[in-house]
């Protein structure tokens, strides 16, 4: 008797049980999937962090001083052209109208005041040092006495012909599949004003550094695929953006510096790092996997005390994840930090640090190659590769290969 009438309540419990384990199982589904929604809003705020302080810094970089001719000591900053441009486009990331980088809506007082200055500015320019020709926001630049235009073949020039009567400074000139910054949508976008900075010889714009290391690694791959000796060594390539991401803490340090490594082939033979030093000198730091020595080249000795603390704290952060990824292997851990700076001829006043830190790169990337020492001879180079580097992306923008 006592076992009937306890069966009804075990059978009473077992249903409990089970309705439990169904409903913990269904919140353990829910929990799963706000898990994925929450990486991928992760995800989201740190490609959001980085456009957000990509774009910050370049509006901070995209002013150009202009000092009194007769040394007075007094600067006057004018607004680059594009200036209105990234403010908007920081106005739509944000979607904040308060934030301090947007311009606020100015009173009539205001503007008449505004207006009074820049009339006097404009009447004090004739007795300023002039500044290279800015053109409008829309206009690309005249061809016209261009030394590097006139150096290019006849089917170089019509490319750049057809892409200059027919584009805006803004317009995209090209865009690739170029997978080097482990994005879910790896395309490379260059607009015309990029591709046009190297034909007047202007500082460059990242993303011709991109361009660079994906031809770099496309011929590396293309010259692993063939038999016999080899032109190349096996490298890889440090996003250049990644040196931004160390030294001012943004959330893509995980992407481009800890994930890169961690995915990082286990027979390469150097890394190669380009780095933007001080906001506006390219550099390159090598790493040699068979020495475990650190290299590092400048092509500008004035600021060597500074680019070299750059280097060194690139190479630890760096060495820290290399050693992360050999521990876990049971690899022996690498011991030396220490950049030893190699010798490497001077730039002088041009504004080519970029296409020296191609050089380097170039060099470091081949088999018994040395570094070009006659200044002179190497100035010559760098010269060209700018009217070298222009052919190649408009080959790009006509056929869409790389």
């Amino acid at each position: 008797m006592a076992g009937s009438k306890t069966e009804p309540k075990i059978r009473g419990y077992k249903n409990k049980i089970t309705t439990l384990e169904e409903e913990v199982n269904h919140l353990e589904e829910q929990i799963m999937q706000k898990d994925i929604v929450i990486e991928k809003l992760l995800k989201v705020e740190i490609k959001y962090e980085s456009i957000l302080g990509h774009a910050r810094s370049i509006m901070e970089d995209l002013q150009v001083k202009k000092i009194n001719k007769r040394g007075r000591g007094r600067g006057k900053v004018i607004d680059f052209p594009y200036k209105d441009l990234l403010e908007s486009t920081l106005k739509f990331i944000t979607g904040n109208d308060e934030n301090p980088s947007i311009k606020r809506k100015l009173k009539p007082d205001e503007k008449q005041e505004g207006k009074r200055v820049r009339r006097k500015q404009e009447s004090e320019r004739v007795e300023q040092q002039p500044l290279h020709h800015l053109p409008d926001k829309g206009q690309l630049r005249s061809l016209e006495g261009n030394d590097l235009y006139d150096m290019m073949c006849p089917a170089d020039k019509l490319r750049v012909e057809k892409l200059w009567s027919s584009k805006w400074r803004e317009d995209v000139a090209l865009m690739v599949r170029e997978n080097l910054r482990g994005l879910d949508n790896p395309v490379l976008m260059i607009v015309c004003a990029v591709l046009e900075d190297p034909l007047f010889k202007e500082y460059l714009d990242i993303e011709v550094v991109h361009f660079y290391i994906l031809r770099r690694k496309l011929g590396t791959l293309n010259d692993r695929q063939h038999n016999g000796d080899h032109k190349y060594l096996n490298c890889a390539y440090i996003d250049p953006f990644a040196w931004e991401t160390v030294i001012k803490e943004y959330p893509d340090k995980e992407i481009l510096v800890n994930k890169f490594i961690e995915k990082t082939t286990d027979n390469l033979d150097r890394l190669l790092i380009p780095m933007n030093n001080l906001g506006k000198h390219w550099t390159l730091l090598v790493f040699d996997y068979n020495t475990e020595e650190w290299n590092y080249y400048n092509s500008l000795s004035s600021n060597a005390r500074k680019c070299i603390e750059d280097a060194n704290k690139m190479a630890s952060t760096v060495t820290e994840e290399l050693n992360k990824k050999r521990l876990a292997l049971g690899e022996k851990r690498i011991a030396n930090i220490d950049v030893k700076p190699i010798k490497c001829p001077q730039q002088g006043s041009h504004p080519d640090c970029l296409m020296y830190t191609y050089y380097f790169m170039k060099r470091c990337s081949k088999i018994n190659k040395e570094i070009e020492m006659n200044e002179e001879k190497l100035r010559n180079i760098c010269h060209n590769m700018r009217q070298k580097v222009v052919e190649k992306m408009l080959e790009t923008a006509e056929h869409g290969d790389v």
